[in-house]
C-alpha cells in the first residue's frame, strides 16, 4: 500500500498542471477505496491526462496509506507537495 503523498506525486508528475493550479487527494470513507481526488480547472489536454491517470491509479492503488495525514495537495506554484496532518 502506497502513501497518499507518493500517489499524488505520481499523478502530478504525469499531468504537470499549469502554474497556479492544484491537484489534491483527501481521505474518504467510500467503500472499496479511501480517497477522493480533485483538481483546479485546466486545459482539456491536461484535464484528460489527469482523468486517465487517476483511473489507472484507482486500479493499481485502490487503498491509500493515510498514516498521519488526511489530505495532500500538490501546488504548481512551486512544484511542491503539501501534506496536512489529521
Amino acid at each position: 500500500m502506497r502513501t497518499a503523498s507518493a500517489i499524488l506525486n505520481e499523478l502530478a508528475v504525469h499531468v504537470r498542471p499549469p502554474r497556479g493550479r492544484e491537484i489534491y487527494l483527501k481521505l474518504s470513507e467510500q467503500p472499496g477505496r479511501n480517497r477522493t481526488a480533485g483538481c483546479s480547472n485546466m486545459e482539456t489536454q491536461k484535464s484528460d491526462r489527469y482523468t486517465v491517470k487517476l483511473v489507472e491509479l484507482l486500479k493499481t492503488d485502490p487503498i491509500v496509506d493515510w498514516t498521519g495525514q488526511h489530505r495532500v495537495i500538490w501546488s504548481s506554484e512551486d512544484d511542491s507537495l503539501l501534506a496536512f496532518l489529521a
